[in-house]
């Protein structure tokens, strides 16, 4: 199963509850499922497999999932599970550990212990995304792994907040292509060893998953940064204790070196604010600086160069395929 994509509300009302336990049972681990809203139940998962990572998101109503030792008796797919919050609050109940968690928070555990796990909305409904990884793909030693099952695995030197943005655009609906799936299920399991390793503390860490977490640092950098005029391979070497060389070697088994990377997701910015009809008011150039760009021939060539037209006629383009009423004002 490589996607999956349910929404209760295409269900007739009574079907809808224990079609979710069913699905829970086969999509992600058989448990029991009780909830105060059955009789009113809303959910909806979709679910990508990246290589033998997969990843879920679900939103539901208010609920209760046990996984009782005579369910893992009955079968345990040995699986390590990562949950990040979104939205609502996530109550565990594991191993005789009680742990809370809110939005943004990050939880591990796995399928060979018995628990509980509470979802408690807000408003309407909570959302997590659900990361199922086999415990043979994480080189970790499960006897160092074990302290921190049950456990909110914290912010380790940013590898926490990285982590987390991976999980985020691995989630399902994402723009990851599928000829990257194998690549990004490699640094989710890297990012994640380096996490878990970095906090056990004597764990040794793979050379590959210290170079997929730096190398994720420092694109989660650079998209944060891209405003900013400054931002050159120098500055971003600097800012991350390393040489412009180390910066380099990391980039070398990239699609772009890191200049030609920098450069490349500006103009996608551009590109996408140049078609947006709420934004024609805004001059090329405006759009062009918010995003780096200081000098506007330069950015005009290198527009052409990426999309094989100019600015000015990429809006045009996209604000009549757009209609009518987006035409005015397309510079």
């Amino acid at each position: 199963m490589t996607d999956l994509v349910f929404h209760s509300g295409t269900l007739p009302i009574s079907e809808r509850f224990p079609s979710w336990c069913e699905l829970a049972a086969t999509a992600l681990i058989p448990a029991t499922i009780e909830s105060e809203h059955r009789d009113d139940f809303h959910a909806s998962m979709r679910l990508r497999a990246h290589g033998p990572v997969q990843v879920s998101t679900v939103t539901c109503s208010a609920l209760t999932s046990t996984r009782s030792s005579p369910l893992i008796r009955r079968s345990d797919p040995d699986l390590y599970f990562l949950a990040l919050v979104q939205r609502g609050t996530l109550g565990l109940t594991y191993a005789n550990r009680e742990v809370s968690l809110s939005t943004g928070d990050l939880l591990i555990y796995d399928s060979s212990t018995p628990f509980s796990a509470h979802m408690i909305t807000p408003t309407l409904w909570a959302r997590k995304v659900l990361v199922t990884i086999p415990k043979t793909h994480l080189p970790l030693p499960p006897n160092k792994i074990e302290p921190l099952l049950g456990t909110c695995i914290g912010d380790s030197d940013g590898l926490g907040d990285i982590l987390s943005r991976l999980i985020t655009h691995a989630a399902p609906p994402s723009s990851a292509e599928r000829a990257g799936e194998a690549r990004l299920s490699g640094a989710l399991l890297d990012l994640l060893s380096a996490l878990l390793g970095h906090m056990t503390g004597d764990a040794p860490i793979p050379p590959e998953a210290r170079h997929h977490a730096l190398l994720l640092q420092i694109r989660a950098f650079i998209t944060d940064n891209l405003s900013d005029p400054h931002l050159t391979p120098q500055m971003i070497a600097d800012a991350h204790g390393i040489s412009r060389r180390q910066l380099n070697r990391l980039f070398q088994n990239e699609d772009l070196p890191v200049a030609a990377w920098i450069r490349q997701r500006r103009l996608a910015q551009c590109h996408r604010d140049l078609a947006n009809p709420t934004l024609q008011s805004q001059a090329v150039h405006v759009i062009a600086r918010r995003w780096g760009f200081t000098d506007a021939p330069s950015f005009t060539r290198a527009f052409r160069a990426g999309y094989g037209m100019t600015p000015i006629e990429h809006r045009q383009a996209a604000l009549r395929a757009a209609g009518p009423a987006n035409t005015r004002n397309p510079a």
